[in-house]
């Protein structure tokens, strides 16, 4: 039989135990065994506990077979399997001490391997036999308590201090230096902390290096309201300062341990006015319960605490992530006062204002109630507002309690000209309390070159018809721009071929400009013709041409540039856009309609309510500015007003446009190479307006003795 079949026989006999077979099958092995044979032998009646086996192993080989390597041992591996029988057996041999003593690859002894492994009883057998110190470590001398907190085990350092640890036992650190197992404990695992100081701990310990007590280290690693209070009931000093000046309440992390300082005792009054700590102002800039502000006060919290780093209360509890409108609210019923200032001189309001834009804007409402003023505050709400209806209640607020809608703000921009620009409906509120519509910007730019280059995403016109209303200066080139954002904002619609577009356009701001004098500003040049709803003619709009022409909005000009018209849509000149060029498509329909509205103002004289109307209009239009206000001062009747102000008329309805399509040349690899642009395509066939304009409107004139309009007949 081969040694290695006898080797492997050994080894399946030794789980049994059987000192018979093992005995006769080690025998049978050739001697000297092979060490590799030797070791695995050892080490596998080890693991089983098969003590007489190694009893026979160590008779015959000695004592160098309980070495199993560089940093291992047979009774390394006893400890570690709780094989007592074994460690008992190895105790009674004449080996020195040092072997026992040895630690392994883990720097773990027989002692420290049993208080791992919370064997209790391998524990007891070890330290009667009298080789093991309790307090230290085997070569480094370091307390097995201390050993255990630094690595932060909290079960093995329990199970050592429950079997008497020194508990006021100094380590070295490499990184703390000496520290006290009391202080590390606090550091390291403060929910054991109070079991050391129940064994005789002083609670008055400091760590050497920084200066902090027991109290502080614990509060700093987060230590439960519980575990704090205890401290503090063993005689922890709360005023002990570290070596920067700081003392435990600087370290608070967590109401709750704030709390535990309470429970022991400590009052808020002590704290606020001895240690100059605000309670109030640690609450707030933490996580608490909606009723800790008032919890506090009831306990005699300063409400208008002021910290040399921190500020006051109030604005502590503004800028908090953690405090709500309910907290401001509680602060200011009992006597926060809101006009106190931060080291950068704003107020509570202010700061809120600036920074808290998207929280509830209760507590700026609250602010206000209570007295705050709103100076400095309205710009920051209209910039950094997302919504409308996120900021319109504040910025009424605002300006019901006095804010200046025209004050300086610093940028570049008026508020009003801020709110346009960024789709806020609150202009007719900000032009309620006095904000001008006039204020221009650093390029140059007013409220209502902003509005009219809103077009239709201001999709009701409100701002636009807000500064209407009021003595806003015209330019034309403001018209220009409204046209330009009107054709930008068009509604596009794909037709069955790739090359067809349906494109729909909302004139209603262009006849809010018009109506307003818009069709009387002149050009920024006098060389240029004076033309108005002709400039609609290149996007193919005849329909809304017809509909201006018919009710009175244009010029000499533009009747004259439009009797053309046929000429130029036999030419078909297309409108560029960035994506590309559109060919419109006019219908015959659209054609006849507008060809008998210059007939109409051909052939018929204007009438005489017209005329009135247009001198007027002409006349009050020499101010230079949107003449609906110069309209409400007249002293006529409001139907009259209403007449000069268009308001008897419907308003223009969308106007859809058919149109070919040419993308731009980068856009030509998508694009359909069999497209020919000039394909016949009889769009009155496919396509009937749903709203026809008028032109046969009825004249009226006013009858001042009947107060109503009449019907007159040319």
């Amino acid at each position: 039989m081969s040694e290695n079949r006898k080797y492997e026989n050994v080894l399946e006999v030794i789980p049994d135990k059987n000192v018979t077979s093992f005995t006769k099958w080690y025998n049978s092995m050739r001697r000297p065994i092979r060490e590799f044979h030797l070791k695995n032998i050892v080490r596998k009646s080890v693991e089983v506990g098969f003590t007489e086996g190694v009893r026979i192993l160590v008779n015959e080989n000695g004592m160098s077979c309980l070495s199993l390597g560089r940093a291992s041992s047979v009774f390394h591996l006893a400890c570690e399997y709780g094989q007592i029988e074994i460690v008992k057996f190895l105790l009674t041999l004449d080996i020195c001490d040092n072997f026992f003593q040895r630690v392994n690859f883990i720097n773990m002894d027989g002692l420290a391997i049993a208080a791992e492994k919370r064997n209790e009883s391998l524990f007891n057998v070890l330290l009667a036999s009298g080789k093991f110190d309790m307090e230290n470590m085997p070569f480094e001398k370091v307390p097995r308590l201390f050993n255990a907190l630094e690595r932060g085990e909290k079960d093995l350092a329990i199970f050592f201090i429950q079997r008497g640890a020194n508990v006021k036992s100094v380590g070295v650190s490499t990184k703390l230096g000496p520290i006290s197992s009391l202080c590390i404990s606090a550091m390291k695992i403060p929910s054991i902390t109070v079991e050391l100081l129940k064994r005789g701990g002083n609670a008055t310990d400091v760590h050497e290096k920084t200066g902090k007590s027991v109290l502080q280290l614990a509060i700093e690693s987060s230590a439960d309201r519980c575990t704090v209070k205890d401290i503090l009931s063993y005689g922890a000093n709360i005023g002990l300062k570290d070596k920067h000046g700081n003392t435990a309440l600087s370290s608070l992390k967590a109401i709750g341990q704030l709390y535990g300082i309470l429970d022991a005792g400590v009052s808020v009054t002590e704290m606020e006015n001895t240690f100059k700590f605000s309670t109030l102002g640690f609450v707030v800039e933490h996580s608490h319960a909606g009723e800790a502000v008032q919890f506090f006060l009831e306990k005699g919290a300063n409400v208008n605490f002021y910290d040399e780093i921190k500020g006051n209360l109030l604005i502590r509890a503004v800028k908090s992530q953690y405090s709500s409108e309910k907290d401001v609210l509680v602060l200011l019923k009992h006597g926060a006062d809101p006009h106190q200032k931060n080291c950068d001189g704003y107020t509570a309001l202010q700061i809120f204002c600036k920074s808290k834009i998207g929280s509830p804007w209760k507590t700026a409402l609250h602010l206000l109630e209570y007295g705050a003023k709103p100076i400095g505050c309205l710009n920051d709400v209209v910039n950094k507002a997302l919504t409308t209806d996120e900021c319109r209640p504040l910025v009424e607020k605002l300006l019901q309690c006095g804010a200046d809608p025209n004050e300086e703000c610093g940028s570049y921009e008026s508020i009003l000209s801020t709110a346009i620009r960024r789709k806020l409906e609150i202009a007719e509120e900000l032009i309620n309390h006095g904000a001008s519509t006039n204020i221009k910007s650093c390029d140059v730019t007013s409220p209502l070159s902003y509005a009219c280059r809103l077009g239709t995403h201001d999709q009701e016109f409100k701002n636009l018809r807000a500064l209407l209303k009021c003595p806003t200066n015209l330019n034309y080139s403001e018209f220009q721009a409204h046209v330009d954002a009107v054709v930008r904002n068009t509604t596009e619609t794909f037709q069955q071929s790739g090359n067809q577009r349906i494109l729909t356009f909302d004139l209603r701001g262009v006849f809010y400009l018009l109506a307003a004098g818009f069709d009387f500003t002149p050009k920024e040049s006098r060389e240029e013709t004076v033309q108005r709803i002709s400039c609609l003619e290149m996007y193919g709009l005849y329909g809304s041409i017809e509909y201006f022409l018919s009710c009175g909005l244009c010029t000499h000009d533009d009747k004259e540039y439009m009797k053309n018209f046929e000429s130029r849509i036999a030419n078909n000149i297309p409108f560029e856009t960035e994506d590309g060029w559109y060919y419109p498509q006019i219908s015959e329909e659209k054609k006849t309609k507008l060809k008998a509205a210059l007939n109409e103002l051909e052939s018929n004289p204007t009438s005489l309510q017209r005329l009135c109307r247009s001198r007027i209009r002409k006349e009050l239009s020499v101010s230079g500015h949107s003449i609906f206000p110069l309209v409400e001062k007249l002293s006529i009747p409001e139907k009259l007003k209403s007449f000069l102000k268009f308001e008897d008329v419907e308003e223009p309805m969308k106007e859809i446009v058919f149109a070919d399509f040419i993308p731009q040349p980068h856009q030509f690899d998508d694009f359909d190479d069999d497209y020919n642009r000039f394909d016949d395509y009889d769009y009155d066939d496919e396509y009937q307006e749903e709203e026809d304009y008028d032109s046969d409107r009825q004249e009226m004139i006013f009858d001042t003795s009947a107060d109503e309009w009449v019907p007159i007949w040319w």
